[in-house]
């Protein structure tokens, strides 16, 4: 019996724990402030990827869901002026939501949201190996990663929040990938790293200074 309270294995049931409660109640959030521009933003990408392929059938379901949006949302800001906002997350929701063929309003808003918790769960199991690496203290880590699972505000917006918490989430991957890169200083680690760090970049050009600061200083390290 006592295997299955080991210190090293607490921290599986806390973590299966949170995604069943996840899966549970991902439908229950209502819509960000800034969903219905994300989800245009995501739209108006993946037209213009598409203008480049022959996949007609899937430009015209695309088009027809660009009218879709704008006839629902008159008022609803151009692309275009905000043409600084990263794609990474908004781009790949638009496809799957084309895809699947998904018409109603709560199944593509019920598939960001499910997509945006399961990243932000994805990238607190490897806040846990972050803290873990670094401190090689099983309960400092159980305890930084339930700080960091159960903060009511990140909790709450892990759901519906596509672009501060996304950005938390990625950086957090990067961290750890470049935590273990500096350790072996190795390019392996480093290739990965490299891949997550182009993830934040892409997705928030705002954020640039602090992804620049990274590169510069992995290159630092290289050397």
């Amino acid at each position: 019996m006592q295997i299955f309270f080991k210190k090293e294995t607490i921290i599986y049931y806390i973590f299966s724990i949170y995604f069943f409660i996840g899966l549970i109640i991902f439908k229950d959030f209502g819509i960000g402030i800034e969903e219905h521009f994300q989800r245009s933003s995501g739209f108006f990408w993946l037209n213009y990827i598409l203008q480049f392929t022959d996949f007609e059938i899937f430009k015209n379901a695309v088009s027809q869901k660009i009218i879709q949006i704008k006839d629902l949302h008159p008022n609803l800001p151009s692309v275009e002026l905000a043409e600084h906002y990263g794609v990474i997350f908004d781009l790949p929701m638009a496809f799957l939501e084309t895809f699947f063929n998904l018409d109603e309003p709560y199944d593509y808003f019920y598939l960001r949201h499910f997509f945006s918790f399961f990243i932000f769960f994805i990238s607190s199991f490897i806040f846990y190996l972050l803290v873990l690496k670094r401190t090689k203290i099983y309960y400092i880590a159980i305890i930084s990663s339930l700080f960091y699972l159960l903060s009511p505000r990140i909790f709450g917006n892990s759901f519906f929040d596509g672009k501060d918490l996304l950005f938390l989430s990625l950086t957090t991957i990067a961290f750890y990938n470049y935590y273990s890169y500096s350790e072996k200083k190795k390019f392996p680690f480093s290739n990965t790293f490299f891949i997550d760090l182009s993830f934040v970049y892409i997705y928030k050009n705002n954020r640039l200074i602090f992804s620049n600061f990274l590169f510069a200083f992995s290159i630092i390290s290289i050397n």
